[in-house]
């Protein structure tokens, strides 16, 4: 599977090593930087819950 033209491993990769440059530019330590990541993502979940119906692998089928 390509994402942006590159292999999804080498996406991977090239993702995590920006978000790590990202977190040693702010000046920020490993644990809060996972902080902020968490709360992000209940974020994204609860706004998500609010608007979309369940997505269709969550559904059984015939329903």
């Amino acid at each position: 599977m390509k994402v942006e033209g590159m292999d999804w491993m080498d996406w991977l990769h090239k993702v995590r090593e920006e978000s790590e440059k990202e977190r040693i530019r702010r000046g920020i330590g490993g644990a809060e930087w996972l902080k902020q990541i968490r709360a992000r993502a209940e974020a994204f979940k609860r706004e998500r819950a609010g608007r979309d119906t369940p997505a269709v692998h969550d559904r059984k089928p015939g329903s």
